[in-house]
């Protein structure tokens, strides 16, 4: 995290779980937040397997479609408040497989202040994000306010 995506600070006693690789760790994490009724958000198309352990344990799956005239970024806001008031996890895909689609600071941003709000769990899979052709890699993780010590006031600071 340090070397691709500038994230300091994390602990690997207990900020850090060993997988055998994405799909492994997107298997078992809905045994961790997925009830029966939860909601998980995820983007489509994308990787189905976190959804499709979503629903082994009892929840639902609800889609947000990745278009072109939306830059292949998730509306946050199109996503319905029956569905948001279950949701217990929003699954991004940055850089994006199979879109292409790349996340900026700003959706960063976004993501982090609706999650906060919304009391989501942000699985941010970044198997690609060393993947970039113009600036820097980027991860929801390295992004201020992520854990609750930057409030809004520093991301303004920042442009964000």
């Amino acid at each position: 995290m340090k070397n691709v995506c500038g994230v300091d600070g994390i602990d690997p006693e207990t900020q850090v779980v060993h997988s055998i690789g994405s799909k492994a760790a997107l298997t078992i994490l809905p045994a961790c937040f997925i009830n029966p009724g939860d909601v998980a958000l995820m983007t489509t198309p994308g990787y189905p397997v976190f959804g499709t352990h979503a629903r082994y344990y009892g929840g639902e799956v609800h889609n947000i479609p990745l278009l072109e005239r939306n830059g292949f970024l998730p509306d946050l806001n199109s996503i319905p408040s029956e569905k948001l008031k279950r949701a217990k996890t929003l699954v991004i895909n940055y850089p994006n497989n199979p879109t292409g689609g790349s996340a900026t600071p700003q959706f960063f941003a976004e993501v982090v202040a609706f999650a906060r709000k919304h009391n989501l769990i942000v699985i941010h899979d970044a198997a690609y994000a060393a993947l970039v052709f113009d600036g820097k890699p980027l991860c929801v993780s390295g992004h201020p306010g992520r854990d609750g010590r930057r409030d809004r006031a520093a991301l303004d600071e920042q442009g964000v």
